[in-house]
């Protein structure tokens, strides 16, 4: 295992931004969390989002990754600088984990189908958070098929969910260990945990020194949602300017 230097900033949950986009035909520019998330892209940021198939509309009605079809949105998509899109899950109610091996892999598959119709080769995420923090290194196969390098774990203090002592250690040491042959990775710190530090962004710059100081690199993550919080843009964007004048590049 080699630690990278560099930070890595990601996304979970996202559907909802996307069909918006679809839905109203609008301008990337237009769609408030896509337009914040080119703004970190003008600072040098890259955005890997990790992207559900399916969820509940606001009038109950099941909605689908497969309707963000229409070929301008797609364009538009393809040529979003500084994003990258992975698979997260079938939809908020189903963790990978908890699905079998044959419907993880059909989950993935299907996710990836999608994805490579929606974004460039280099616009596809070679790290990944699967929905709960699932650890499904048993279909590392496809992962790797798929050009994903390495599955990210939780932040919370257990570290792993379902691998063992020794990997665990490893994470807590290296902030990455190794699973059937798959590369896992820490999350490091959630921006919104910590949102009531915006307005001091620097106590939180400080945790991001800690981590750099003690893995060589640090995971940051917030969830769609969650972007709508102006205290947890704050931090992004407060972050994303510390790595620059730190000379830290995006992972």
């Amino acid at each position: 295992m080699t630690k990278r230097p560099g930070y890595h900033f990601s996304v979970d949950d996202v559907l909802e931004s996307l069909l918006m986009l679809s839905d109203w035909h609008l301008r990337v520019g237009a769609q408030p969390f896509l337009a914040f998330c080119t703004q970190l892209a003008s600072e040098g940021a890259i955005t890997d989002l990790y992207l559900f198939r399916r969820m509940n509309g606001i009038d109950g009605r099941v909605r689908s990754l497969d309707e963000v079809a229409n070929p301008l949105v797609i364009e538009a998509l393809a040529g979003l600088a500084g994003v990258r899109f992975g698979p997260h899950a079938e939809n908020y109610a189903t963790a990978p984990h908890a699905q079998t091996l044959d419907r993880q892999a059909a989950t993935m598959h299907g996710l990836f189908e999608i994805i490579s119709r929606l974004a460039l080769p280099e616009s596809r995420a070679r790290w990944v958070r699967l929905h709960y923090f699932s650890e499904c290194f048993e279909i590392a196969p496809v992962f790797r098929e798929h050009g994903v390098e390495a599955l990210l774990t939780t932040d919370k203090p257990a570290l792993t969910w379902r691998m063992g002592p020794r990997e665990a250690e490893e994470l807590g040491r290296f902030g990455m260990t190794e699973a059937n042959g798959l590369t896992m990775i820490r999350s490091h710190l959630r921006l919104e945990s910590f949102a009531d530090e915006a307005d001091d962004p620097a106590r939180f710059l400080a945790r991001i020194d800690e981590v750099l100081d003690s893995h060589g690199f640090v995971t940051l993550f917030t969830h769609e949602t969650d972007m709508a919080d102006a205290r947890v843009r704050t931090l992004a964007l407060a972050s994303v300017r510390h790595f620059a004048r730190r000379g830290i590049a995006a992972i």
